[in-house]
């Protein structure tokens, strides 16, 4: 027997299988006509990915030049199946010393949505991203953040967004080179 389980299921997968004599033939033990296995635990598996990029840097900075910066950065989220993935936590904590998460904000946004269970519980939000998401097997989803940097950052910010859930779980960091412009005149 095969065939193919819906991407939800979970728990223990039931099969009987029960043999039956022809009219006209009578068997005297029936007790062993009928068999069934419930031994297969079925263990939601998702395949996530999480990408992660820097879509802007501007300087907050007198005359637009120098700390602090605005961050703008976009993670990109899906399920490659083939399960499900329920009810996980996407989050960005933006620990990083030289990122004022007080400043952050976000938007969750669904990019494809194959069965229609593909959703941000929480669309938006502000501070350090952190909400829940469903992927449907080939789903995905799409935050834009933003978050300014202190006031004395300079360097290097170095930032984690991962993706965690009984299904799978994906992570990926991004180093982000912090450099300010100049407006730069020459005369002659």
């Amino acid at each position: 027997v095969s065939g193919h389980l819906n991407a939800r299921a979970s728990g223990t997968l039931s099969n009987t299988a029960t043999a039956a004599l022809p009219s006209g033939i009578v068997e005297s033990d029936t007790s062993d006509n009928s068999a069934t296995d419930n031994n297969t635990v079925l263990t939601p598996t998702g395949s996530p990915t999480i990408s992660k990029s820097l879509t802007s840097l501007v300087s907050l900075g007198a005359g637009g030049v120098g700390p602090p910066y605005r961050l703008s950065y976009l993670i990109r989220v899906s399920n490659n199946g083939p399960s499900f993935i329920n009810n996980a936590t996407l989050s960005d904590p933006l620990t990083s010393l030289l990122l004022d998460s007080a400043t952050a904000t976000w938007n969750c946004v669904v990019t494809v949505d194959p069965t229609g269970g593909t959703d941000c519980v929480t669309a938006s939000g502000t501070g350090a991203l952190s909400t829940t998401v469903r992927l449907d097997p080939a789903g995905a989803l799409e935050v834009a953040l933003t978050v300014d940097t202190t006031a004395i950052a300079s360097g290097e910010v170095i930032n984690t967004a991962e993706l965690s859930s009984s299904a799978g779980n994906a992570s990926t960091s991004l180093t982000s080179g912090l450099s300010g412009g100049a407006d730069l005149t020459l005369t002659k």
